[in-house]
């Protein structure tokens, strides 16, 4: 059965994101939504930018 069409995987990818298992594919996505904007709050607020002093090259950048 396509994935789309698995209640197996609709019901696995409910309970990882704490949803009740019979929760639909519209739950699931604003679900995934409501976190990744909580990561990307949590990102903002915790990450301290620093300003660059001198020259700055991309170039310079790489294994």
């Amino acid at each position: 059965m396509p994935l789309p069409e698995s209640d197996c995987f609709q019901e696995g990818l409910a309970t990882s994101i704490n949803l009740p298992k019979d929760a639909d594919y519209c739950a699931i996505a604003e679900k995934f939504v409501e976190l990744a904007n909580q990561f990307l709050e949590d990102v903002r607020q915790n990450t301290r930018v620093s300003r660059i002093t001198g020259k700055a090259s991309l170039l310079n950048v790489g294994c």
